[in-house]
């Protein structure tokens, strides 16, 4: 045994040195992929690039004697911080850019740098990146212009040291339109409204804004055809219409001189109304969906309505007399969503938070929830309420009230991230409100949701939400996916850094049962954080043949070298390779067990729907073997059926999730007790997806071999 650590350390060493005198080997982005930063559609590489540029710059400022150093390096769009069209960018404690790919803008607010290009932000935009950098790391979407004109992005977002923060993003929606519906399209409504009403409650002089509008031009209108409208806030004068950014004509009129029956009805309830909402009506045989906020000038005293919204992909409801109206939205929409779904969730939130601060007890409206009122509960829409021990309050399931938010999501059987709960109380106190996605059980599989979550006082939490994706599968992408693996992750690595034992969770991965694998076919892989055993797998969720065996002896060359490069790394990353024709990334979490001191590395990915073009240079199989340190192939015969310590066997046996009022029960039908370690056989059958054991493979001789072959950092 200590002639093999010595080979596995030997191996490692030499390759590490001769690693140094290869190019490949130094900075370089961490992808293989032709990833690229503006896709037509996400492939699945977008968030890990994005996320790793960001991990990139918090472990060289962390590093540097200087940060501004880093700084200087992003805003000289150095490789390690730019690639492929992705950059990290750097906001100072007070929301000033000390670092961007766009240098002109560095000094600027974000404000400032926005309505540069035309492009305003909501009121707690920075607040919300505050919100995700101090609860560790999120994502969140925001505006931007592209080569087609206004579309989305989605970035992510982490701390830096001082309150300083950073990110990356990727383009989500290339494309952002108020007649053709995507999720840019509240957003953009939303950002318009706000942004306006915003501007005008400090200016004193309303006129310059108003003149904006009627005129068409930013900040009345910005492009994709979105555009605000402004309405007296007077009931005397009959709400009459200041500016309309798409029909000028209707200046000067009231919404019953100017609109159909319907709509003004709408328009004219909402005013009566006065508070921050969406309305909807339909207007030219499709439905619009509103933002309404009401405004009240600071220095004159003057009220005014700001409205701007879009146009949504549901179908009016054709009444008997031949009318229109909208149809109810749903919380689970059947194929995508039709653009309902975040207006109603937000109007849910901010009903709740109205009624609570005019109750003369909250406890009121909290029991009226639990009580399943129609006001608050509609469609499977419904809101649901923490205390600030994030215990829950109010929920539709009154079985799961005063129970801590965590435990409750650890009680149901599928993961939450290691600081989902930060985020939320991080989003809904520092954040002022924002939304977040998280997973969530349907009918028969795992899905995601969106939610809108906001503050209540005496620092409790409301939230409600909707399904954005209704199945959530490894070999299917969407972007359900890297969200599920890396959360599956995340709390397998949560869990184990605080258990006493590993041996439970290594089984319950060998066993493919929760936590080590979930609906959906998403599993856990455990590595030991040790190169004297060449990084041996004590669990794998998909391959129980593998556990036991260092990469080096169960994947092919090219799984294998990027497996080591990472292992060697040692730091949170992603890391991609090719499997069986598809692109595959792979969250890697270092963890440390508190109690042993034991560490591991801890996998779960997840396949993209774009192959990996083969690298540009790969070494023949004879510049291989020379390039290999001969102490690599003295190795013992570990195909001998022995099972290495820590690597527990486990039961053949069918096993299955039952779904069952949200719970997922592991079920056992059967177990032979014959064992698959000795058998070298995979419970799973072979299917795309599937990584199998190779038994013929011979050791990579190094780290410096892994980076050879093009998996480098």
């Amino acid at each position: 045994m200590e002639k093999k650590q010595l080979s596995y350390l030997l191996v490692l060493l030499v390759g590490a040195v001769a690693c140094l005198q290869l190019p490949l080997c130094q900075s370089q982005p961490q992808s293989i992929t032709n990833c690229v930063n503006d896709p037509a559609k996400e492939t699945g590489c977008e968030l890990a690039i994005s996320r790793d540029l960001v991990l990139n710059v918090i472990e060289d400022v962390a590093a540097a004697s200087d940060p501004e150093d880093v700084y200087a390096a992003i805003n000289a769009r150095n490789p390690r911080y730019n690639f492929q069209g992705f950059y990290a960018f750097v906001y100072d404690n007070v929301g000033r850019r000390v670092a961007h790919n766009n240098v002109s803008s560095v000094g600027k607010y974000q404000a400032e740098a926005n309505n540069d290009i035309g492009i305003p932000i909501y009121p707690n935009f920075f607040q919300t990146y505050q919100a995700l950098a101090a609860a560790g790391g999120g994502t969140t979407e925001y505006l931007f212009t592209g080569a087609r004109g206004l579309g989305l992005k989605k970035g992510y977002i982490a701390g830096l040291p001082n309150g300083f923060v950073v990110g990356a993003g990727y383009t989500e929606v290339a494309e952002c339109l108020y007649a053709t519906y995507t999720f840019c399209s509240p957003v953009a409504a939303y950002t318009l409204g706000t942004s306006f009403a915003n501007t005008l409650t400090f200016e004193p002089d309303p006129q310059p804004l108003i003149d904006a509008v009627n005129k068409q031009v930013f900040p009345g209108v910005f492009p994709g055809g979105f555009y605000v409208q402004v309405y007296d806030a007077n009931p005397a004068t009959g709400y009459v219409c200041l500016a309309n950014g798409a029909d000028f004509a209707k200046a000067g009129s009231t919404p019953q001189q100017s609109e159909t029956p319907d709509v003004a009805a709408v328009l004219t309830n909402a005013f009566n109304q006065g508070i921050p909402q969406y309305i909807s009506y339909v207007t030219n045989g499709r439905v619009k969906y509103s933002w309404l906020q009401p405004v009240e000038q600071i220095v004159t005293g003057r009220k005014f309505f700001v409205l701007s919204g879009y146009l949504t992909s549901q179908a009016p409801l054709q009444l008997p007399d031949g009318s229109f109206s909208v149809p109810t939205c749903s919380t689970s929409p059947k194929t995508k969503e039709t653009g309902c779904e975040y207006a109603t969730m937000r109007n849910l939130v901010d009903r709740v938070i109205a009624d609570v601060k005019a109750a003369s007890d909250p406890r009121k409206v909290y029991e009226a929830i639990n009580q399943k009122d129609p006001k608050y509960i509609s469609n499977g829409f419904y809101p649901a309420v923490l205390d600030s021990n994030t215990i829950g309050v109010a929920f539709v399931n009154t079985s799961e009230l005063g129970t801590p938010f965590q435990v409750e999501y650890d009680d149901i059987r599928y993961p939450t991230s290691a600081n989902y709960v930060q985020v939320v109380k991080s989003l809904a106190a520092v954040g002022g409100g924002g939304t977040y996605e998280y997973i969530n059980l349907g009918a028969a599989d795992l899905g995601l949701k969106k939610n809108y979550v906001a503050s209540l006082p005496g620092g409790y939490i409301v939230f409600a939400g909707y399904t954005e994706v209704q199945q959530c599968l490894y070999n299917t992408y969407t972007f359900c996916t890297p969200v599920v693996a890396y959360t599956l992750a995340s709390n397998f690595g949560r869990l184990l850094h605080f258990a006493p034992n590993a041996q439970p969770l290594i089984d319950a991965v060998n066993k493919q049962v929760y936590p080590g694998r979930t609906l959906g076919g998403f599993y856990i892989q455990v590595y030991e954080a040790d190169p004297a055993t060449g990084y041996r797998c004590l669990a794998h969720g998909d391959v129980f043949a593998k556990a036991g065996k260092p990469p080096v002896e169960s994947e092919t060359p090219e799984v294998a070298a990027a497996l080591l490069a990472a292992f060697a790394k040692g730091k949170p990353q992603y890391i991609n390779y090719a499997l069986n024709g598809a692109n595959k990334y792979t969250w890697v979490e270092p963890v440390r067990q508190l109690v042993t001191g034991k560490k591991y590395f801890i996998l779960c990915g997840y396949l993209t729907v774009r192959p990996v073009p083969a690298p540009e240079k790969l070494l023949s199989p004879a510049e291989w073997r020379a390039f290999s340190n001969p102490l690599a192939h003295e190795q013992d015969d570990v195909a001998s059926g022995s099972v290495a310590a820590g690597v527990h066997q486990r039961n053949e046996g069918h096993r299955k999730f039952v779904v069952d009022e949200r719970r997922i029960k592991e079920a056992s039908v059967g177990a032979t007790g014959s064992s698959r370690a000795q058998t070298g056989t995979s419970r799973s059958p072979f299917v795309a997806g599937s990584e199998q054991p190779n038994s013929n493979l011979k050791r990579p001789q190094s780290v410096a071999g892994a980076r050879l072959l093009g998996f480098n950092d």
